[in-house]
Formats: C-alpha cells, structure tokens, sequence
C-alpha cells in the first residue's frame, strides 16, 4: 500500500511542444525511469469512454498518448501495451478506430487490447467494499507497470472521474451494469484501484469536461491548459478536484484512502511544480449547476455535501427536461448552513442523514445516507411537483395490455419507462439486455438513445427487436397504442415468443 509520505502530484501549464511538456512534468516525479525499468510490460489505460471525440474533453487524445509512448520507448526492451473498454455505449475496436488508436499502435509497434473480449482473470478481495471478486484482463494483471492516462471530467455519480473512475473501464461490461443499478459505483471504484493501483497517473488536462458530463453528456468541452502527473492515483484525483474546483467531499477518495491505497488529505500530497491557485485553476461547471440551468421551476443547493446524496440527487435530476416540473422546488442535501438566498418556492426539499436538525424539523426531508433513488422520485411526486402526463398515457397501455389475451404472453418479460421512472416491471424481467423496453415521453429520449446502444454492442442486434420509444409530451394515447402494437407484431414476427423467452 501506499507511504503517504511520497505521493507527489506534478502540475503544468501545457504549452507548444507537448513532448517537452510531459518530459518536464515527469522529471519532477523523477523521470520516466523511476517507474519503469528495461524488459518491463508496460499496461497503459486511456479513456476513451462512448468514442467521444477528444475536443468534447470526454476522451484522451491519441497524440497524447503517442507523445508518452514515444518517452517510454527511450528505455530498451520494454513491451508496451493499450488497453480499454470503452464502456456500454460503443464497441471499443470502433472507438480505437474512431480516435486514431488503431492507425497509432500499426504504425508504432504496440499491442492494442479490447477490454470487452480479451482473457480475464478472476481475482478475489478478502476485504471489499462491494463485492468479493472482480474480472480484469489477464494481461493486465500481469503487465510490470500500470499508467492511467486519463482526462478532467465531473461525473454525476461520483463527484468527478479520473485515475480510479478510468479503472471501471477494465471490468467487463456487465460487472459495469451491476455496480450502475446497485448504486454502488464509488465502492466498486475503490476495490479495483486496491487489486492493482496505477504506478504512474498521466492526466490529459488540456481540455475537460464539465456539467454533468459523466459517460455520454460531453456538451461542455472546457479548455484548462493543464498537464498532471503523479505516483498516487488518489493523490491526483483529490488535486484534480480541486483544480477544477468542485466540491472535494468525494467519498471513493476518502475510503481510498482509509484502505490505503493513496492520500486524499492535501496536508500530505508534496505538490511538484504549479501551485494550485486562481490563476492555474479553472472552475467547472458542477453537474448540479447544469441542472440549475437547464430544468425550470427547480434550484438544487449544495451545503458542502459528499457524493452521496450529490450522486442520488444530481444522478435522478439528470433524467428530466425542461419542463418536467410542474411547481418550483429547493433541494438541499448537505450538512452546511444556507444563507436564505432561495428562491420563494412552495416546497424545500431536505435530503440526507447530515442535514441540520432544525432543517428537518421545519420542511420535508427525506432521510438516508444515501437515500434510496426510488424514494426521491416517489418524494417528488408525492408533492406533485414532477410531471406525470406520461405516466397516466403508460398506465393506459397497462390496461390495453390487460385486456387481452395475446398481450398477457408479452407482459412478464416487459417494462414500462415514462417520466424518467420505471412505471412497471414484468416478473420475468432480468434486467439484462434482452428485456424488452417501452419509453413514453420526450424526457427519456436520453435513455433510450444509450440503452440502444447498449443493445447493439451487448447482442449485435437490431435494437427495435427489445426496445421502442414513444415520442410526445405527452403523446396521444392512440399514438402510444399504436407504438405498442407495433412493437408486439414486430416481436412475434422476428421470434418465437415461448422460445425465445424460456431462453432466459
């Protein structure tokens, strides 16, 4: 585990000549051959998450990496090696193509390694803060030296993703799932970086990522001019936040650090180079100041919280429009003081366990640390706040379905989205891929646009044969109808209904 008293964070202004400036940004840290040595394997993890383009800030450009490669090849006999999974969104040899990756490994020499299909390794964690075993790459495993070589990005569940959120990428795709719908993202951050930390972080910090920006919204691409480089993964993800200026109550950083895995605590990081200041940061636009902007009729209001109820809260808030709500409405999570500057609204929200007592006692509130996602939605609704035009054209369907005999075979294996919440869930529902999915409403046309693209990288299909969206705010209720039916007689005419679903 790590010795506190040597994690080093090198900060740069980017310039020019980028190979000169990583060189400069490493020699701090003691050079490149302070972490790698002759005949070594080399294991390099960018992010290239959805194949974002890297002007988006959402993905690591490929001359940066090139630029690191070509540093690295000055020590002889050292087998070097890129590996990533570029998440559920896209296959990841599409996004090596896209971004350059492929026709950069051809032409330097280097083995490229699709995360999504290479060997994995089963390996076990007697002390876990999610699960026991994770699947990771053989390869990767075996490499002599990890870098990370990520981007500055905010990320609605976890505060911010850099070196460790860049590790997630490593397990398969439906390990990535489970953590996503057990909510227990930042726990299962911490137990890869434990199995095997980065030994040298590397932070495209030129361009970042800010608002909700997260896996798939890259809408707010934010130039720093920065370069990062450090021998503590969590060092440099506690620096990173602070550079960009967001809320430093991360809790993966904190339970990395209390297992040991890298300091989070800016007393004992030995900063090389630029000291963090106004005039080197840059301050991002945080996912709950994007939802301030662009959903009416709601504030959200951050009392130095952790990522807790900021990843519950900011993560459901995201799934609405502009006109999802219906009265305006304060939320607050966070143990700090507000100062009155609210809007005058009808409704304030209290979410969380630390809330001040007082708070709680004179306005709703709704306990948990973190609180349950589902009792936010069912909070909010119970005030009548959020819109539910297309929950009652959902609940219509249901009764369509209901009354007839054909339908009911197709009912078990369904669900029903609409309002940015799961209206109805079959028995059989597996929650993989293959379930088939009907959204009603304009709100969800984000989901269903990524839940698409899952279904084609997951089972190489046609994504009509699971899912089907219903545009409409709200539609009309022969609009849906029609939907459905068109959905059921395409399903049946592509499959054989018992078949197929005793197949699950």
């Amino acid at each position: 585990m790590k010795n506190f008293l040597s994690s080093k964070v090198s900060i740069i202004k980017s310039g020019d000549d980028l190979k000169s400036d990583l060189n400069d940004c490493l020699i701090r840290l003691g050079g490149i051959r302070n972490f790698i040595k002759p005949g070594d394997q080399v294991f390099i993890k960018p992010n290239l998450t959805a194949g974002a383009s890297p002007e988006s800030g959402g993905t690591t450009d490929v001359k940066f990496v090139e630029e690191i490669i070509n540093i690295i090849k000055e020590i002889k006999k050292v087998k070097i090696i890129i590996g990533e999974g570029a998440g559920c969104e896209i296959n990841t040899d599409e996004a090596f193509d896209k971004l350059g990756y492929k026709e950069m490994a051809r032409r330097k020499g280097i083995d490229l390694v699709n995360c999504d299909n290479t060997e994995y390794v089963k390996v076990v964690l007697d002390d876990y803060l999610y699960k026991p075993e994770y699947s990771l790459p053989k390869i990767f495993m075996e490499s002599d030296v990890f870098i990370s070589v990520p981007v500055l990005k905010n990320h609605a569940y976890t505060g911010i993703t850099v070196s460790l959120k860049n590790s997630f990428g490593l397990i398969p795709d439906e390990e990535k799932n489970t953590a996503h719908r057990d909510s227990a993202i930042e726990e299962c951050l911490v137990d890869i970086s434990k199995i095997k930390p980065a030994d040298l972080v590397i932070v495209d910090g030129r361009i970042g990522s800010e608002g909700i920006a997260g896996g798939v919204d890259f809408l707010h691409p934010r130039k720093v001019g920065l370069l990062l480089a450090g021998n503590d993964m969590v060092a440099v993800d506690a620096v990173a936040a602070r550079l960009i200026k967001q809320n430093p109550r991360i809790r993966h950083l904190f339970w990395a650090q209390q297992q040991g895995i890298g300091v989070c605590d800016p007393n004992y990081i030995d900063l090389c180079g630029s000291k963090i200041n106004d005039d080197i940061g840059v301050k991002f636009l945080s996912p709950r100041e994007q939802i301030n902007q662009e959903i009416d009729n709601i504030y959200v209001y951050d009392l130095n919280s952790c990522t807790g109820c900021r990843g519950v809260v900011d993560a459901i808030l995201c799934r609405y429009g502009k006109n999802s709500f219906l009265e305006n409405v304060n939320i607050f999570y966070g143990p700090g003081d507000f100062l009155n500057q609210t809007k005058n609204v009808k409704h304030n929200l209290f979410v969380g366990n630390c809330v001040k007592k007082e708070y709680k006692e004179n306005n709703i509130s709704l306990p948990g640390c973190p609180p349950d996602s589902n009792k936010l939605m069912d909070k909010l609704k119970s005030l009548k706040v959020l819109c539910s035009k297309c929950d009652t054209k959902a609940k219509e369907l249901l009764s369509i379905i209901n009354g007839n005999k054909s339908y009911l075979k197709f009912k078990p294996y369904l669900r029903i989205l609409a309002g940015g919440k799961e209206i109805f869930r079959g028995e059989k529902v597996s929650g993989k891929m293959n379930d088939l999915i009907i959204t009603i409403g304009d709100c969800q046309k984000n989901y269903i646009r990524n839940h698409r693209n899952r279904i084609k990288k997951a089972l190489n299909v046609n994504p009509d044969n699971y899912c089907r969206h219903v545009k409409g705010c709200p539609p009309e209720s022969d609009f849906v109808k029609q939907c459905f039916e068109e959905f059921y007689t395409k399903h049946m005419s592509e499959f054989n209904i018992k078949k197929e679903f005793e197949k699950r």
